[in-house]
C-alpha cells in the first residue's frame, strides 16, 4: 500500500466521519431548538403522505442531494420532531425529487460547503446569544453533512475507473 492509497481512504473515512458528526450533531441542535411549535409545523406540513413526499421532493430538488434530505429526515425523526411514517414520505418524495436534480445539476452546490462550515464555525465563535448559536450550529452541521458526501463521492469516482475494483464487482455478480 502506497502512501497515495492512504491518502485516499483516509479522505473517505474523514468524509464519513464529517458526514456522521454532521448528522449528529444537527439531531442534537435540532432537539434544543424545536419547541413546540416547530414540532406542530413539520407535523402539519408532512401530516398525510402526498404532502410529506411533496416536501421531500421540493427539499431535494433545493439542495440537490437525497441524501442530504434522508439525513435531515433521520435527524428529525432522532429529535422527535418528525413521525417515522412522515419521515417515510419524505424520504420517498426525495427519491423522486433526485430525478428533478437531474436538471440542477449544473450547480455545484457541495463546493460551496466548505463556506457554510466556516460560516457556522465563526458566528459560533463570536456570539454568545442563543439564536445565533442555534442557527450557526444549524449551518454548521449541514456543511459537514455536505462537504462529508462531497468528499466520498469525489473521491469514491476514481474507483470507477479502477481494473481491480471492475473486477471486484465483476466477481461478486458471478457469485
Amino acid at each position: 500500500m502506497t502512501w497515495q492509497d492512504v491518502g485516499f481512504w483516509a479522505v473517505i473515512i474523514g468524509g464519513l466521519g464529517l458526514f456522521l458528526f454532521g448528522i449528529t450533531y444537527l439531531s442534537e441542535t435540532l432537539k434544543k431548538v424545536a419547541g413546540s411549535k416547530l414540532r406542530n409545523i413539520i407535523a402539519k406540513a408532512a401530516s398525510n403522505r402526498v404532502k410529506g413526499s411533496l416536501i421531500g421532493m421540493l427539499f431535494t430538488t433545493i439542495i440537490q442531494s437525497s441524501s442530504g434530505t434522508t439525513a435531515l429526515s433521520i435527524g428529525l425523526v432522532r429529535a422527535g420532531v418528525m413521525t417515522f411514517p412522515a419521515a417515510i414520505a419524505v424520504i420517498i418524495g426525495a427519491n423522486v425529487g433526485t430525478t428533478v436534480t437531474a436538471f440542477l445539476i449544473s450547480i455545484p452546490f457541495g463546493e460551496y460547503m466548505p463556506f457554510v462550515l466556516f460560516i457556522g464555525a465563526f458566528i459560533m465563535m463570536i456570539t454568545s446569544k442563543r439564536s445565533w448559536q442555534n442557527a450557526s450550529k444549524l449551518l454548521f452541521s449541514f456543511g459537514a453533512i455536505f462537504f462529508g458526501l462531497l468528499l466520498m463521492e469525489t473521491n469514491l469516482k476514481t474507483l470507477a475507473g479502477e481494473q481491480w475494483f471492475i473486477d471486484f464487482l465483476a466477481g461478486l455478480t458471478n457469485a
